[in-house]
């Protein structure tokens, strides 16, 4: 019996709902009813037959279906959902429909397993399709059959549009995606709406709705590195700064981030007693030597690296904070290297450098931004052989934005 509880228990737990893209926004249901939560926002496909939404003040998730809600919505003016009932291939299908545009022709989207559908639809109800394959987006322009196949499924939305000469060949001749299409839906309407009220009552946020975000990331820290050849072997601190960007994928979850960052660290180092003098002196003619006089050496330059890699974000319980993992390729130039001495200066660089970087940390929300701490390590190889081998750790916190 006991035995039977405990697995009882964990079962319960199992299911307990993990958000991979949670979203602020509302659902509205069929009694008109609007309630504040957070929407996990999943691909195009699954939010079209559901939508996963935790209310406020609550702590999990419920999937919601046509038969709850009337539609569903995300914050500061993205993608909103509304329920619709269209014909698909010959069968009347009802599902939520991305509504891109509003007005006295309004333009829905609606993916199907990699198949785009458009429905225009007028203030009489009528209705007018388009269909696009990604495959035929993707290679349109380079097949002419494809060109002719895309103008016969076109005609019914040319009619419903037919009073601009210019929708129509725009129509034939763009690329049909959500942004053209909403483009001369919305322009038509401006110019031919017959309506008392707006012409366009509602258009979704394009850049607040887009399915790749990048996002500006900063990041200041230092390293422990090491570094050697036949002849040494030294060890320093390397301070410095880093700006780029990643990339999300709202639609996809936000769980993997490709990134692109410059960095820049400063190298400073002195060599303790690096060359010495013989003194002497002379007495009557006679040169003896009395004693050695040794100096120091300080190496200087720039480490300028290009970070090409991607960031992993793992779920931590209920918690908002994250685990990360962080992987790149590290091409760059050590810059302005040279050995400095009391006498002189002697020039060493610049000189190729490729490495590998691997690190881990954790992401704690600041405000509306993620900060991160990153525990690094990193291996380098620099071509022209000054230094054979360099490595180090580095401890890195970044913002972004």
């Amino acid at each position: 019996m006991l035995l039977m509880i405990i697995m009882a228990v964990n079962g319960v737990r199992a299911q307990k709902y993990k958000p991979i893209n949670p979203v602020k926004g509302f659902i509205i249901t069929h009694a008109g009813d609007t309630i504040q939560g957070t929407i996990d926002y999943l691909s195009e496909i699954k939010c079209a037959s559901g939508c996963m939404f935790m209310r406020d003040g609550e702590n999990d998730y419920r999937h919601y279906t046509t038969d709850d809600l009337q539609a569903y919505r995300l914050l500061n003016n993205g993608v909103f959902y509304v329920r619709r009932s269209f014909p698909i291939n010959g069968l009347n299908r009802t599902f939520f429909a991305e509504f891109l545009l509003k007005g006295s022709i309004s333009l829905y989207h609606l993916n199907d397993d990699g198949m785009h559908y458009y429905f225009l639809e007028d203030e009489d109800g009528n209705l007018a399709e388009i269909r696009q394959s990604e495959y035929e987006n993707q290679n349109a322009e380079a097949d002419s059959d494809l060109k002719r196949s895309r103008g016969l499924r076109v005609y019914q939305a040319s009619q419903m549009l037919n009073k601009s000469m210019q929708a129509v060949k725009d129509l034939q001749r763009k690329e049909i995606t959500s942004h053209n299409l909403t483009a001369i839906v919305r322009q038509y309407n401006e110019e031919y709406c017959v309506s008392g009220g707006d012409c366009v009552q509602f258009e979704y946020d394009e850049k607040a709705s887009r399915a790749v975000k990048p996002r500006l990331r900063v990041e200041a820290g230092g390293a422990y590195w090491k570094m050697s050849n036949s002849f040494v072997d030294v060890s320093f601190l390397l301070p410095g700064i880093g700006i780029g960007f990643e990339l999300d994928f709202p639609r996809l979850g936000r769980r993997l981030a490709p990134q692109v960052m410059l960095q820049c660290s400063r190298l400073s180092h002195t060599f303790k007693d690096y060359y010495y003098q013989d003194i002497y002196e002379e007495v009557d003619g006679v040169r003896t030597k009395v004693g050695t006089k040794t100096y120091d050496a300080k190496q200087e330059g720039y480490l300028i690296v290009v970070q090409l890699g991607c960031l992993h974000r793992f779920d931590i319980g209920d918690l908002k904070s994250k685990l990360l993992l962080q992987w790149s390729l590290e091409p760059g130039y050590i810059v302005n290297f040279r050995n400095k001495y009391d006498t002189g200066s002697k020039k060493l660089g610049p000189s190729p450098i490729i490495g590998l970087h691997a690190g881990a940390g954790i992401e704690i929300p600041a405000g509306s931004h993620p900060l991160q701490f990153i525990l690094g390590y990193d291996m380098l190889k620099q071509k022209g052989s000054y230094y054979d081998k360099i490595n180090g750790l580095s401890l890195k916190v970044a913002l972004v934005i």
